[in-house]
């Protein structure tokens, strides 16, 4: 009988066919990849093996291509793994997902709205955190302006604020904080690690070392889809730093 961790992964794959490619020269460059295997298929994850608990803030680093975010999208059930094993048990939240719910043409308290009706939240229970919410976001008299007129940093924060209102049994954060002004993003820091200290378990995928390391207690290092390093944030990302800056 598995655990009741929040996530749990196992032997768990992600594949794409080359053949639906359209682009010749991407088929051509990726078949020679070892992360092609004998039909063809180029394998984005392989052998993911992670189980995060209760009170876990994770930090996902690796260079571009590694994978990060089609772990990312499969954790949120985006996408749906090809080979092995993958739970996230209780509620999800991702600032992904969230942006992808809002309209346009709503202003920000109807979009607040909106995405409480797609995560099952009753309207009376939500209007009364909107007041929370839109003073954390901090978009001023653009609370009643369409979306469409927020710049990306506004449309960011009203995510994130949304995202981190819904107490959420399992938080997946990708480039949060690259995004906003610095009293926005120690905000944003702090409410993340409250949560963490909360028991909710958090994924965090960055480039942002600095980031991942003040915020994470733990860190995975993802190279060609596969895990090559789990441990102690601090240890984990300064291992990459350095290996990264003898690479140049």
């Amino acid at each position: 009988m598995r655990s009741a961790s929040p996530i749990l992964l196992e032997q768990m794959g992600v594949r794409y066919e080359l053949r639906l490619t359209k682009k010749r020269s991407l088929r051509r460059s990726l078949v020679s990849s070892p992360r092609t295997d004998e039909q063809g298929n180029f394998w984005a994850l392989r052998e993911i093996n992670l189980r995060v608990e209760p009170g876990e803030s994770v930090a996902v680093i690796g260079p571009n291509g590694a994978g990060k975010s089609t772990l990312l999208k499969t954790l949120a059930g985006i996408i749906i793994p090809d080979e092995g094993f993958a739970e996230v048990r209780g509620t999800i939240a991702t600032l992904l997902q969230l942006s992808a719910g809002f309209e346009d043409e709503l202003n920000a308290v109807e979009n607040i709205l909106l995405v409480g009706e797609l995560l099952g939240i009753p309207a009376p229970r939500m209007r009364k955190r909107i007041p929370t919410i839109l003073d954390f976001a901090d978009i001023g008299s653009f609370a009643d302006a369409e979306l469409r007129t927020y710049s990306s940093g506004m449309r960011a924060r009203l995510g994130f604020s949304v995202a981190t209102s819904v107490n959420p049994d399992v938080l997946l954060l990708d480039e949060v904080l690259s995004t906003g002004d610095e009293p926005f993003k120690n905000k944003s820091s702090a409410r993340i690690k409250e949560m963490a200290r909360q028991a909710q378990a958090i994924v965090y995928v960055t480039h942002d070392l600095e980031s991942a390391q003040e915020l994470c207690t733990r860190a995975i290092e993802l190279r060609e889809g596969r895990i090559v390093a789990d441990g102690p944030a601090d240890s984990v990302i300064r291992a990459y730093a350095r290996r990264m800056r003898n690479a140049k």
